[in-house]
Formats: C-alpha cells, sequence, structure tokens
C-alpha cells in the first residue's frame, strides 16, 4: 500500500501542476485578449502611414533648420554688419543644400556686397611691412609701429640720447 499511495500522491503532483499550468495559460489568454480589445477598431494602416507622415515632416523641419542655420554661417563668415537685414534680403527659395554645401548662398552674398556694401565690414588688407616699416603713418597714431621701435636697439639708443642719457655701450 504504501507503493500505491507513493503513486498516487505522484500523480496528483503532476497534475496539480497541470492544473497550475493551465490557470497561468488562462490568465495570459485574458490579458492578451483584453490587450487586443483596446486596440480593437484602431486601423494600424492608417497609424502606419501617420507614421510615415510624421517621419517625413520631422526630416523636412530638419531640413529647413539646417540650411538656416549653414545660411545664418555664410552670412557671419561674410562679415555682415546685421546679419538679420542681410538675411530679410536673401531670396531662400534660390538657395539650397547639397550635404555640406550650400548652393546659391555667395552668388546672392557677391551681389549684397556690389549693390549694398555698407551691410557688411570692410574688408582690410595685410601690411606685410612688419617690423621693418617703423615711421608709417597708421589709424593707431602718428607712427603705426612706432612701439616695435622703440623697443629695438636702436630706438632704446635714439630714446636715451634725447633724454640725455649716457649708457656704456
Amino acid at each position: 500500500m504504501p507503493i500505491l499511495q507513493a503513486a498516487a500522491m505522484s500523480i496528483k503532483k503532476k497534475f496539480d501542476d497541470k492544473v497550475t499550468e493551465l490557470e497561468t495559460a488562462n490568465n495570459t489568454i485574458t490579458g492578451l485578449r483584453e490587450t487586443v480589445t483596446k486596440f480593437d477598431g484602431v486601423d494600424v494602416e492608417r497609424l502606419k502611414a501617420d507614421a510615415k507622415e510624421w517621419e517625413a515632416k520631422y526630416n523636412t523641419d530638419i531640413e529647413a533648420v539646417k540650411l538656416d542655420s549653414a545660411v545664418d554661417l555664410g552670412i557671419v563668415a561674410a562679415k555682415a554688419k546685421n546679419p538679420k537685414l542681410i538675411k530679410a534680403a536673401l531670396d531662400m527659395s534660390l538657395i539650397k543644400r547639397d550635404g555640406e554645401n550650400v548652393i546659391g548662398l555667395s552668388e546672392q552674398l557677391d551681389n549684397l556686397k556690389k549693390s549694398d556694401g555698407y551691410l557688411f565690414e570692410e574688408e582690410q588688407q595685410q601690411d606685410n611691412g612688419g617690423a621693418r616699416c617703423k615711421h608709417r603713418r597708421g589709424a593707431y597714431g602718428k607712427y603705426k609701429y612706432r612701439h616695435i621701435y622703440e623697443r629695438s636697439d636702436e630706438g632704446r639708443g635714439l630714446r636715451n640720447e634725447r633724454k640725455g642719457v649716457i649708457t656704456n655701450g
């Protein structure tokens, strides 16, 4: 009889395990049915179309922001005094972006520089004279490079001679 009892207990345990498994499966099915009923009546194809539409709008908006930023950088690089005014004068329909290049901006900026040059800072030409051109008159005072000359050995000697200082050397 103990063997029979042990076999009955084993069968009962297997039965209880199967009942538990069946209850879990039923609960899962009930949960899935509730989830499906939440989406019942929803047009999946319409949702997909809406998602594609939103993606296209997002990509268009991002491209517009990139173009706008590239135009702003181009205006700043052209040394505009008033970037907002210059941007308003541009025909944005003629400006396109091709990768990192902006097409049509430089032509319009060049035309604006020719017609309304006061909107841009004047381009200063560099002076290649350097320290050798010590007495060139410039915008910063009587002699543009005077400070360089006075700091040189020759300049110190001249300055000391004017003051009446005697140096050993």
